[in-house]
């Protein structure tokens, strides 16, 4: 209890079952929790703070990072064929409304991205091939992860083939059971 009297709060430790909507398993949690309450004017006790934790490890419920690097590489890897068959609606619509990209040139919403992407095939931009080394994955929680590493594009524009060199990182989020890109970061490398 504060001095003043108004404020105050519980705190203890709970046990309780439930069942894993994915697996069908029967879990067993621990946790803490606290509530800090306010005395209204009327002298009713109001909730203004709920707070719990869980004493179960992350990984007891998340994919292993192994799982989170597949499913990343693989929806990378669906993005650059799709840029292949330099099919940039069908790129579009793979990725989510409100992904960012930041390359040398500045940052892009989405849509700006994509308009850049059409200017670019008017020049007879066209991508080759692709190829992803030194990667690294910095997972964030269960549901937040990046891939970093060092891609090798190439491909042709004005009739002239090149091959880019990039530092990259790709930012998904899990949303709905399913890694969604949300922020590229690609600087060219030296």
């Amino acid at each position: 209890m504060a001095q003043s009297g108004d404020l105050g709060y519980t705190q203890g430790t709970e046990t309780y079952t439930t069942t894993d909507p994915k697996t069908g398993k029967v879990v067993t949690d621990r946790g803490k929790w606290l509530t800090v309450r306010k005395k209204q004017a009327d002298g009713s006790w109001k909730i203004v703070q709920d707070t719990g934790s869980s004493d179960l490890p992350l990984s007891s419920s998340a994919e292993s990072d192994e799982a989170v690097l597949s499913a990343i590489i693989a929806n990378e890897n669906k993005i650059f064929e799709t840029l292949e068959r330099n099919h940039i609606t069908a790129f579009g619509e793979m990725l989510p409304d409100d992904l960012i990209d930041v390359e040398d040139d500045g940052i892009h919403t989405k849509a700006a991205w994509l308009r850049e992407f059409d200017e670019q095939k008017k020049t007879g931009l066209l991508f080759t091939g692709f190829k992803m080394d030194d990667l690294r994955l910095v997972r964030y929680g269960p549901s937040a992860a990046t891939l970093v590493c060092r891609e090798t594009v190439d491909g042709t524009q004005n009739g002239k083939s090149f091959q880019w060199h990039i530092n990259s990182s790709a930012t998904y989020v899990n949303r709905n059971g399913k890694w969604v890109p949300v922020l590229y970061q690609d600087t060219t490398a030296k």
